[in-house]
Protein backbone atom coordinates (compact mmCIF):
# COMPACT_ATOMS: atom_id res chain seq x y z
CA UNK A 1 0.00 0.00 0.00
CA UNK A 2 2.81 2.41 0.83
CA UNK A 3 4.61 1.58 -2.41
CA UNK A 4 1.54 2.54 -4.42
CA UNK A 5 1.08 5.84 -2.58
CA UNK A 6 4.76 6.69 -2.92
CA UNK A 7 4.65 5.80 -6.62
CA UNK A 8 1.66 8.08 -7.24
CA UNK A 9 3.34 11.03 -5.52
CA UNK A 10 6.70 10.36 -7.15
CA UNK A 11 4.98 10.19 -10.55
CA UNK A 12 3.88 13.82 -10.23
CA UNK A 13 7.30 14.86 -8.96
CA UNK A 14 8.97 13.18 -11.94
CA UNK A 15 6.65 14.97 -14.39
CA UNK A 16 7.65 18.26 -12.79
CA UNK A 17 11.37 17.44 -12.96
CA UNK A 18 11.12 16.20 -16.54
CA UNK A 19 9.31 19.39 -17.54
CA UNK A 20 12.00 21.51 -15.92
CA UNK A 21 14.71 19.59 -17.79
CA UNK A 22 12.95 20.04 -21.14
CA UNK A 23 12.44 23.76 -20.50
CA UNK A 24 16.08 24.22 -19.51
CA UNK A 25 17.51 22.27 -22.45
CA UNK A 26 15.29 23.87 -25.11
CA UNK A 27 15.16 27.36 -23.64
CA UNK A 28 11.38 27.31 -23.15
CA UNK A 29 9.67 29.45 -20.55
CA UNK A 30 6.71 27.08 -20.16
CA UNK A 31 5.35 23.76 -21.39
CA UNK A 32 1.74 23.36 -22.45
CA UNK A 33 0.10 19.96 -22.24
CA UNK A 34 -2.53 20.17 -24.98
CA UNK A 35 -4.95 17.82 -23.32
CA UNK A 36 -5.29 15.83 -20.14
CA UNK A 37 -4.60 12.48 -21.81
CA UNK A 38 -0.96 13.42 -22.49
CA UNK A 39 -0.44 14.41 -18.87
CA UNK A 40 -2.18 11.27 -17.63
CA UNK A 41 -0.12 8.97 -19.87
CA UNK A 42 3.14 10.57 -18.69
CA UNK A 43 2.03 10.22 -15.09
CA UNK A 44 1.04 6.56 -15.60
CA UNK A 45 4.42 5.70 -17.12
CA UNK A 46 6.21 7.39 -14.23
CA UNK A 47 4.04 5.63 -11.63
CA UNK A 48 4.71 2.23 -13.19
CA UNK A 49 8.44 2.96 -13.37
CA UNK A 50 8.69 4.06 -9.72
CA UNK A 51 6.54 1.15 -8.53
CA UNK A 52 8.69 -1.39 -10.38
CA UNK A 53 11.86 0.15 -8.91
CA UNK A 54 10.41 0.01 -5.40
CA UNK A 55 9.23 -3.55 -5.94
CA UNK A 56 12.67 -4.67 -7.13
CA UNK A 57 14.49 -2.87 -4.31
CA UNK A 58 12.48 -4.65 -1.63
CA UNK A 59 14.01 -8.09 -2.25
CA UNK A 60 17.71 -7.13 -1.72
CA UNK A 61 16.81 -5.13 1.38
CA UNK A 62 14.97 -8.08 2.92
CA UNK A 63 17.83 -10.44 2.04
CA UNK A 64 20.40 -8.16 3.69
CA UNK A 65 18.26 -7.94 6.84
CA UNK A 66 17.98 -11.73 7.02
CA UNK A 67 21.76 -12.16 6.74
CA UNK A 68 22.47 -9.72 9.59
Amino acid sequence: MHKIALSIIAGFILIYLQSLMVMKLNGYSSIEFNNLSILFSLWAVNVIMVYSLLFNLKKPILESENQA
